[in-house]
């Protein structure tokens, strides 16, 4: 698991062994916000793939190979992640 930090937001990213699969799940440091007004993206060689995002902050997606990078917006805040390649 990878876990990146800033702007008031925790991002955690699994990336399971079948190389296919990315798991996710949002905190923002602050409650006023939903996290199911959360925008998260994930770019990838097949472009970006926007996710929808649970009441928990969780998301998941089915991307196939190859490096990623993901994008999450909510509440004015916006965290990126650098290429990860797996």
């Amino acid at each position: 698991m990878l876990t990146f930090v800033g702007s008031g937001l925790t991002l955690d990213v699994d990336l399971p062994t079948d190389g296919e699969t990315v798991l996710g799940q949002l905190e923002v440091d602050a409650d006023e916000v939903p996290l199911t007004e959360a925008t998260v993206v994930i770019e990838s060689a097949v472009g970006p793939t926007s996710l929808p995002v649970d009441d928990l902050g969780r998301f998941r997606a089915e991307l196939g190979r190859g490096p990623i990078r993901v994008v999450v917006t909510v509440g004015g805040r916006r965290l990126v992640t650098p290429w990860i390649t797996r």
